[in-house]
């Protein structure tokens, strides 16, 4: 049998009965060192449109895309995760190697690789390419930001390049398409494409070795021309046998290949280390041969911009400042287009209010669909405002060495600079960035990280945050030139990084002793964003937002409209309209004796506590499913509450608030404070609670998250509310 897997239907469309590649489409798997641009080639292959999802059984990412090459032929690429080689030590390395070598029923094996490498790091990402072309897929090099390379100082030799590799080697620059035609090109000739024979050596005996186990490999059918060395050493030094899928006497071949084994005079590991070191000196031959480098090697712009960045002082003030600016642009910059929004969902609840007839129908799209979804739209500009810069930064390089000045930071607590990218990553969702955790290797470092994820400030908290900054502090300008409701913000995003780093020190000297790990991080350099790749990752998480607030906040909205408009008590509101209230008061009573109002009254005495009512009390249970639900609760409660010609100004109706009981205002600056409070600390996100019970398969560590959150939560709230009285604040 073939190698990998039987052919299925999908695939004889595209492949012909011996193997060979027919005039259907072509399959290519795209893959690169983290860092080397392949996300950028992806999208300029594609033009950025890209379907993505998971793996089968896994949670790594799949990302797919198609384009049509100079001849017209249809090609699907998939866009592998980076990686530094195949040794399979994470999630990631796993489903790329059993991809590469088509292992995997969801993915047909593909008939090209094009492995994406740095220029301007070619000794170092060469590495995977040649891994990449031993398994026997047929392999292209894309020499990716050749122009780096040469603000560097460094001449690639293209053609001496391919001729030592015996690979295709396609000068590219991903950020402005250069380079990309011609791959494409190149993929209407695939029978120019090979994988080269290994053109390196171990020892003597242990070559014979590997050869003797190849030839016994390809009789079993296990392993074709092509990859058998591959494979043979695989079998030999990882003993992976037994994950290759063979219907004969496996046993029986493992015995096999124990003997051979035993005929070599080292240990597995040091055969591997043998591998990887014969490998690297080839390499370094390689490199030598076709990289001119400068007569007097000089620095570099990155290293010249890297003793200000990474200076154990100046660093750190630079990322306070650059935050700093951050969420100042983001309440300057999202005013207007927020109020565009606003005032246009008015209208549309103005206009639905004066066109429909009076019913359950008109009230639910006004004070249920229009107030509930309508408010959390508003927010939309914060979130694509984060958004592009987090991506802006991304793209320049300074990430990475964000993630550097953070490992000083978290080796304080037993963590490393590992775990600074899947955190930063939860800054958009806890969800990413938990699977993002995949890539540290050592387990307990990997659980922390995922138990720590829920406090990061995520955007889903920007909308209330927003909501209550904007509504109960003033536009006040500290010291000329820094707004005091920026400085608020970034108070809230500092908060929530420091409580994760306390629990990061609790757990790492409690419940998960271990010794800190070792940063081991490459700095890219410094580049201009392609504003193309932003633009797309903006596009991606703005529509992802809009997407979330059409389905799942519409659906959530539609129930709790019901759920507030039901029963419907009119012989309650009779009853009040002959003892002469005012319709607002009727409207009002309806809410509290409504399902909803009822659950909320029950949970009130729990909350009072922290400043909260009934109805903040009902948000936060909402809110649950999506933290963005809050806003859409407090809308459809407010405008229930009202005549039913409501505005659907949510910050207006908040201010007015008045509770029966006291006649005081149910909402000051001091509640607000609570509430931001309470929202930094809870877990308020069903999907992220999944996601952590999927990834650690423990129902106990998901509660713990679920435990330690919100008593986090309620303590800070608590503290604050209790203490502002105290101290004489309302």
């Amino acid at each position: 049998m073939e190698f990998g897997r039987q052919a299925n239907k999908s695939d004889e469309s595209e492949h012909s009965a011996g193997g060979g590649v027919t005039d259907h489409a072509i399959f290519i798997a795209l893959t690169g060192n983290p860092n080397s641009g392949k996300t950028s080639l992806f999208n300029a292959l594609t033009g950025g449109r890209a379907k993505t999802g998971n793996y089968a059984g896994v949670t790594v990412e799949k990302k797919e895309g198609k384009f049509r090459t100079a001849a017209g032929r249809l090609v699907r690429v998939i866009d592998l995760p980076g990686l530094y080689s195949l040794s399979a030590a994470s999630p990631e390395e796993e489903v790329a190697q059993q991809v590469l070598l088509g292992l995997r029923e969801d993915t047909p094996k593909p008939d090209v690789a094009i492995v994406v490498v740095d220029a301007s790091n070619l000794e170092r990402n060469i590495y995977l390419a040649i891994q990449i072309a031993e398994t026997g897929v047929p392999t292209v090099v894309a020499l990716n930001m050749s122009d780096v390379a040469r603000k560097h100082g460094f001449e690639i030799d293209r053609r001496e390049l391919s001729h030592e590799l015996g690979l295709s080697v396609v000068e590219t620059i991903a950020t402005n398409g250069k380079g990309v035609d011609e791959l494409k090109e190149l993929l209407d000739h695939l029978h120019t494409i090979g994988a080269p024979p290994r053109r390196w050596q171990m020892s003597h005996e242990t070559e014979h070795v590997i050869g003797e186990v190849a030839q016994e490999l390809i009789e079993a059918g296990i392993a074709g021309r092509s990859n058998s060395d591959w494979l043979a050493r695989r079998a030999l030094f990882t003993d992976s046998l037994s994950a290759m899928p063979f219907d004969g006497d496996l046993a029986g071949l493992q015995q096999h290949i124990k003997t051979h084994r035993a005929t070599i005079p080292h240990s597995d590991d040091d055969l591997l280390d043998e591998e990887v070191t014969n490998r690297y000196h080839w390499i370094r031959r390689v490199y030598n041969r076709t990289v001119l480098k400068p007569g007097e090697e000089k620095r570099t712009r990155s290293e010249l911009i890297d003793k200000v960045l990474l200076h154990p002082v100046a660093g750190y003030l630079v990322f306070f400042v650059l935050m700093a600016i951050v969420f100042q642009v983001i309440f300057f910059w999202a005013e207007w287009p927020m109020l565009a929004i606003e005032s246009g969902i008015s209208s549309l609840g103005n206009l639905a209010s004066g066109n429909m007839p009076p019913g359950e129908l008109r009230d639910l799209i006004v004070n249920g669909v229009l107030a509930g979804v309508g408010n959390v739209l508003t927010f939309l500009p914060q979130i694509v405002l984060l958004f592009f810069f987090v991506n802006l930064l991304e793209e320049s390089g300074y990430m990475a060495r964000a993630a550097f000045l953070m490992d000083r930071v978290m080796g304080r607590v037993g963590l490393s600079g590992h775990s600074f990218i899947p955190l930063l990553g939860s800054f958009a969702c806890a969800v990413p960035g938990i699977l993002a955790t995949r890539t540290i290797r050592d387990r307990r470092n990997r659980l922390v990280t995922t138990l720590l994820a829920p406090l990061m400030p995520c955007s889903a908290r920007l909308p209330l945050y927003a909501l209550l900054i904007a509504a109960f502090f003033p536009e006040r300008m500290m010291l000329g030139f820094v707004s005091l409701r920026g400085m608020i913000l970034l108070l809230l995003y500092i908060g929530g990084v420091v409580a994760a780093l306390f629990v990061a020190w609790i757990l790492k000297h409690t419940l998960l002793k271990d010794e800190k790990t070792t940063l081991l991080l490459e700095m890219p350099s410094y580049k201009v964003p392609s504003l193309r790749n932003v633009g797309l990752a903006i596009w991606d998480s703005g529509w992802s937002f809009i997407r979330r607030a059409g389905s799942i906040i519409l659906i959530l909205t539609i129930i709790f409209w019901f759920l507030i408009s039901h029963p419907a008590n009119e012989e309650l509101a009779n009853s009040l309209r002959l003892q002469g209230a005012s319709e607002s008061e009727v409207q009002r009573q309806l809410v509290r004796s409504s399902y909803i109002g009822q659950f909320g009254l029950m949970i009130e005495p729990a909350i009072l506590p922290l400043g909260f009512d009934w109805k903040i009390g009902v948000g936060l249970t909402t809110a649950m499913a999506a933290r963005e639900v809050i806003i859409g609760t407090l809308a459809i409660i407010y405008n229930t509450e009202s005549t039913g010609e409501g505005s659907l100004n949510l910050k207006k109706s908040m201010l007015a608030d008045i509770n029966p009981r006291t006649g005081d205002k149910v909402w000051t600056p001091l509640v607000a404070a609570s509430l931001l409070v309470f929202f930094v600390f809870a877990c308020m996100c069903t999907s992220t609670l999944v996601t952590i019970f999927t990834e650690t398969r423990s129902i106990g560590w998901t509660l713990f998250v679920l435990a330690y959150t919100f008593t986090l939560a309620y303590l800070g709230s608590l503290v604050v509310y209790q203490g502002g009285l105290a101290l004489g604040f309302v």
